[in-house]
């Protein structure tokens, strides 16, 4: 459960099912008292669609059409200078990769 306390000091509360997905989505939509929720339309099957209904009996299920994609669209300066530093770390471990390996190395080279 190491993962479950990082991401707590993050303020993410973070959800791990070890059953039915669906009844775990259910119950924790109930145990918030929603009465409408949203859903993309475009990711959630049918039969999917069918079976959360099924566990949410009193809870309006609304479509969405690419709610959250346009909402990811727009990059504030924060989200700008984390990708930024992400592409720099990326760049760095490629930069140390191509020092380090070569043709015919295995994974046994690495002992």
């Amino acid at each position: 459960m190491e993962a479950k306390k990082r991401t707590k000091k993050l303020g993410i509360d973070l959800a791990i099912y070890e059953y039915d997905i669906f009844r775990f989505i259910a119950n924790r939509i109930k145990g918030l008292l929603l009465k409408k929720v949203g859903f993309e339309s475009t990711h959630l099957s049918y039969q999917e669609f069918s079976e959360l209904k099924k566990h949410l009996k009193n809870v309006e299920l609304i479509p969405t059409f690419l709610l959250i994609e346009k909402l990811r669209m727009i990059k504030d300066s924060q989200e700008l200078s984390l990708i930024k530093k992400g592409v720099s770390i990326t760049e760095e471990a490629f930069s140390f990769l191509e020092s380090t390996i070569y043709e015919g190395l295995t994974e046994n080279s690495w002992l």
